[in-house]
């Protein structure tokens, strides 16, 4: 079963209901994921089973579960996890780099579930 996420920073920005990870009927073949575009500014969801994860603009996409997109803290709690195909994908609760105001205070929160 996925998660219902959204996002939203310090300086006002906002990215409502993401459906992440993947549902019963696909969870092997598809798991939704958060990526950042510094070419778009803009929180892309895109199947992390897919990689090199592109943009519609053509740039390539960073998983935000990069550590360079997030501020470490391995005490944080966690927000969202997925492991499949030999992938582990988490998002913590930690400060992440916001595509608008490119500051580290971009968070996620869970709203739901979807499958």
């Amino acid at each position: 079963m996925g998660s219902i996420i959204y996002a939203e920073c310090e300086c006002g920005y906002k990215k409502d209901r993401m459906l992440i990870g993947g549902g019963m009927a696909n969870f092997n073949r598809r798991c939704n994921f958060p990526y950042y575009c510094d070419t778009c500014n803009a929180i892309i969801v895109h199947n992390a089973f897919i990689e090199p994860a592109y943009c519609t603009c053509g740039n390539l996409l960073v998983r935000y579960d990069n550590e360079d997109l997030s501020t470490k803290n391995p005490e944080t709690r966690i927000c969202f996890t997925w492991g499949a195909n030999n992938q582990k994908l988490i998002l913590t609760h930690n400060k992440y780099l916001c595509p608008e105001c490119k500051k580290y205070g971009l968070e996620w929160s869970a709203s739901g579930c979807w499958d």
